[in-house]
């Protein structure tokens, strides 16, 4: 049996009825525009007289959106426009509306622009519909403003900065060093004046070892002046040890070679 011709494009027309059928449509509710300031006034979306509006003047819209898509839905636009277009120029000045999950939108605007008359709509758009949306809002007119200015210069000259050094430091008197200086090394000339009083020996200072372990003390005394000029905590203490290990090897044997001696004295 032959398929009549007229079959594929009736199903081709009802698939293409029942898609276009699905999109979805954009709805506004609560709308809400009113001008606050010296005049107050208020306007419905659909009005075609003119919004009059000063330096002082806000601008405030209001709305919530629904997609209609079978059954009537809140929407949260991903974009949320009110464009102002100038009647003469053609420039616009676009603003975004606050947006909550439950899809009302608010927009409170002052008028910051050339004077003039405007064509005012809001702009909706959303990935969950094909098409965006556009409602056409009475004009505004911009009255005694005050030309919007040009674009900052980004290259433009900085405040002069102002240097202040601190004062140098003062430095003590040289006698307070020298004094500083004499008592830290008088311990050093009591324990010689003691050594000299108990019996000071020193034929044994010509032996190498006596000579090693002479050095290691002097060289005590370069650590710590390294270590309080340049040196920081974990390089004293690398050298410290270094220094420790060989000044304990050195002192047993020069303590082994001073016994040595005197049980040979003896």
């Amino acid at each position: 049996m032959r398929t009549p011709m007229w079959l594929p494009v009736l199903c081709l027309s009802a698939w293409l009825a029942a898609a276009l059928g699905a999109v979805p449509t954009w709805s506004l509710s609560d709308k809400s525009l009113t001008v606050t300031g010296a005049a107050s006034q208020s306007a419905s979306f659909d009005s075609s007289q003119e919004i009059l509006l000063t330096a002082t003047d806000r601008l405030k819209v209001s709305f919530q959106a629904q997609l209609k898509d079978g059954t009537p839905k809140a929407i949260r636009a991903h974009q949320a426009l009110l464009v102002l277009t100038h009647e003469t120029t053609q420039a616009q000045i676009i603003r975004t509306f606050d947006c909550t999950n439950q899809g009302k939108y608010s927009l409170s605007y002052k008028p910051k622009g050339p004077a003039g008359l405007y064509r005012a709509s809001i702009v909706l758009g959303t990935f969950a519909a094909p098409r965006g949306f556009k409602q056409a809002l009475p004009p505004v007119h911009f009255v005694n403003n005050v030309p919007a200015a040009g674009p900052l210069a980004v290259f433009q000259a900085k405040p002069e900065i102002e240097h202040r050094f601190q004062p140098p430091q003062k430095e003590p008197w040289t006698i307070l060093a020298l004094l500083a200086t004499v008592v830290c090394t008088s311990p050093l000339a009591g324990l010689l004046a003691v050594w000299q009083r108990l019996g000071a020996n020193t034929k044994r200072l010509g032996s190498p070892i006596s000579y090693a372990f002479t050095g290691c003390l002097l060289a005590y005394g370069c650590f710590y002046t390294m270590f309080w000029t340049t040196w920081n905590i974990l390089e004293a203490l690398a050298y410290g040890s270094v220094l420790s290990l060989i000044s304990l090897v050195l002192g047993r044997y020069a303590l082994l070679e001073v016994a040595n001696h005197r049980t040979q004295a003896d």
